[in-house]
């Protein structure tokens, strides 16, 4: 796999959403085919009744000075908490910086009864990342951290992507909400 195509995050969404219609999958562009920022890319399943918000993480989310964990913005105090919980690890730090906050914030913006020809009132709702092959153990680590059940699928050797289950799905903002208020309270 070529590092260009999945270093940024816009490379990456690109890489994700034309392998994904390769493969004859139904994908949903933010921004295109519906308005809220988060989940920038959702595929849907309409045969199994099911649709996936998909959360990418680029090479550059996982750096030192990644944007997920130095992002300043209204999760910026979740996001100092992953950056001291795992102060030699900013890899699992990144990753769960972008559970706590972007996955979970995807979760809340996406509620969608119907987008284009798909009734996804009728359809459960699951969360996922999309990371890069080479990352998929630093990933899973720190979902375990989370205590978050999810397994995970190799799409082509290009990326993996990382489901979490339906239930977990509906607890992110919860969980962030959790923290927050932990974190306002001290």
């Amino acid at each position: 796999m070529d590092n260009k195509e999945i270093n940024t995050k816009q490379d990456f969404i690109k890489t994700i959403a034309s392998t994904m219609r390769f493969m004859g999958l139904k994908i949903l562009l933010s921004g295109v085919d519906y308005s809220s920022p988060l989940p920038q890319i959702v595929a849907v399943y309409p045969d199994k009744e099911k649709y996936y918000l998909i959360e990418p993480i680029s090479l550059e989310c996982f750096s030192e000075e990644s944007p997920r964990i130095y992002k300043e913005d209204e999760h910026r105090q979740v996001r100092k908490y992953c950056r001291n919980l795992f102060k030699d690890d900013c890899e699992k730090a990144a990753v769960l910086a972008t559970v706590l906050c972007d996955l979970s914030a995807g979760v809340e913006m996406f509620t969608y009864k119907l987008v284009g020809t798909y009734e996804l009132i009728s359809m459960a709702k699951y969360a996922c990342l999309a990371v890069p092959c080479a990352l998929e153990d630093k990933t899973c680590q720190a979902l375990n951290y989370l205590k978050l059940e999810h397994r995970t699928l190799n799409v082509l050797d290009k990326f993996t992507l990382i489901l979490i289950d339906k239930t977990q799905t509906a607890k992110l903002p919860e969980i962030k909400k959790f923290i927050k208020f932990i974190l306002n309270n001290r």
